[in-house]
């Protein structure tokens, strides 16, 4: 069964590459664009990992955390950096498939 993600990220360039790349990897991905989305999203579907852009329209990553009790199983990673996203994200999810 595929990891379910949850990417909150407003900026459709970086949200197309971060989702094409895991898709690719056979992760199970939902794009949202806005904090609002990105929470009401994650009400309705129970995601393995949450990728969250600090700065977000409507509501902002800080805020979307702090707005809903998230499980303590869910990992949650702020900021999408481009350089660290390859090593961390794959190095994160690579080892919970292992267990």
């Amino acid at each position: 069964m595929a990891a379910k993600i949850l990417l909150v990220e407003d900026d459709a360039q970086i949200a197309f590459i971060v989702k094409e790349t895991l898709e690719e990897k056979d992760y199970e991905v939902t794009w949202a664009t806005t904090g609002l989305e990105g929470l009401e999203d994650f009400k309705l579907v129970q995601y393995d990992l949450v990728l969250i852009d600090l700065m977000l329209p409507e509501m902002d990553g800080y805020s979307l955390c702090n707005s809903y009790p998230f499980p303590q199983t869910v990992a949650i990673h702020f900021g999408l950096f481009a350089e660290s996203f390859n090593f961390s994200l794959f190095h994160i999810m690579e080892n919970q498939r292992q267990h």
